[in-house]
């Protein structure tokens, strides 16, 4: 049984984030030619998508305990799948922002009790392993991503990004089949005590643990949101070469969730995120400065996706540490929540600045800050014990 929600939970990650998210960074360069889209708009539209994320997160407790893990995650691919087939029907910018919205309902709502499983079947000395195997189902979706859609413009030049959203769309609502038959909880999530779960959160560890989170998503979506629009409109690659750096990312990213993850459950949560935000600093910082091009963007690439996905992963297995399995879910999805926030203004900030600036590299920059906020904070972490 344990196997069975671990692959299938994984199959969940990588619909909700690795698809419902991920995707975005090479379906924006054809899409944004296509419909003429400024970084501004591409910026916004990412933004919404985290907007619906940050809300299904925010009420992710009470769902749970109405519903279930199961049939939350079921309905909420489901709701994903269908709201991204139907981008690739209409070329209307202000519908696909309605319907991405709905893609980030539906991913923040599945993602969420997903996570929270882990605390759910596995003791903490495993958390970390077994919630960065989960994480990288979004690192698939970056794979599949890079190979898929470059293929698809090859076929289709002017709507080839359509039919990319078509496919992606199909394959969540697969996986949201997939995961109403074997997903179950071990534990009943519907007594969950409110006043208990208040006292939680006010816990400074706690508090500590949702502002790395925030950073994290703040600086972190900035990088996959526009890094294939940088290497083509900035660096003068051709989207099939830019897709192959983006596999790249995918494909190192696979690491990530279980190296860290492990690591994480053996030298302590706090020692790693220091180390792993430090390594995004790096990989910001040499897009912002467009140093020893090209080696600069390729070593930016392995350090981002030797590390990044593996925060999420270090995140939930550190608050299953801090509030137990009972909680977690809840904990976790308030975490979410602000990790949402900073989403939400991360590619939107990113877009304007660059847009007043000129260049993708503003973004990259406030990137680099932020993950450097975040080493700090780690250290503070660390002090407390973790």
């Amino acid at each position: 049984m344990r196997v069975a929600i671990v692959i299938v939970s994984m199959l969940g990650v990588f619909a909700s984030i690795g698809l419902g998210r991920f995707a975005l960074g090479m379906l924006l360069p054809s899409m944004s030619k296509s419909l003429g889209l400024s970084y501004s708009q591409m910026g916004l539209l990412s933004t919404l998508n985290f907007f619906g994320y940050l809300l299904t997160a925010l009420a992710s407790g009470m769902i749970l305990r109405y519903g279930g893990t199961q049939l939350t995650v079921f309905l909420s691919l489901l709701v994903a799948g269908l709201s991204m087939y139907f981008i690739g029907e209409t070329e209307t910018f202000l519908i696909i922002c309605l319907l991405y919205t709905l893609t980030g309902l539906g991913s923040g709502s599945s993602n969420v009790p997903l996570m929270g499983l882990v605390t759910q079947w596995f003791e903490s000395r495993k958390r970390g392993m077994i919630a960065g195997i989960l994480v990288s189902g979004g690192a698939m979706g970056i794979v599949l991503s890079s190979i898929a859609v470059p293929y698809m413009n090859k076929l289709n030049p002017v709507y080839g990004w359509k039919r990319g959203w078509q496919f992606f769309g199909l394959l969540v609502i697969l996986v949201s089949f997939l995961a109403f038959l074997f997903i179950r909880d071990r534990v009943s999530l519907r007594n969950g005590n409110v006043r208990r779960m208040t006292r939680e959160v006010f816990n400074g560890d706690v508090l500590l643990t949702f502002g790395l989170y925030f950073l994290f998503g703040f600086s972190y979506v900035v990088y996959i949101t526009f890094l294939v629009s940088f290497l083509v409109n900035e660096c003068g690659m051709s989207e099939p070469e830019a897709g192959k750096y983006w596999l790249w990312v995918g494909l190192l990213s696979l690491l990530a969730g279980p190296v860290f993850g492990t690591m994480s459950d053996r030298v302590g949560r706090a020692r790693t995120l220091m180390m792993v935000f430090f390594s995004q600093s790096i990989a910001y910082s040499l897009i912002a400065l467009k140093l020893l091009f090209p080696w600069g963007i390729i070593l930016s690439i392995a350090l981002f996706g030797l590390v990044s996905l593996s925060i999420p992963s270090i995140v939930a297995a550190l608050i299953g540490d801090i509030v137990g399995s009972k909680m977690a879910s809840s904990v976790f999805g308030l975490a979410t929540f602000v990790f949402g926030l900073g989403q939400i203004g991360g590619p939107f900030i990113a877009g304007i600045v660059s847009d007043l600036i000129g260049s993708l590299r503003a973004g990259f920059s406030i990137a680099t800050i932020s993950a450097l906020l975040a080493v700090s904070w780690s250290f503070m972490l660390w002090r407390r014990g973790y």
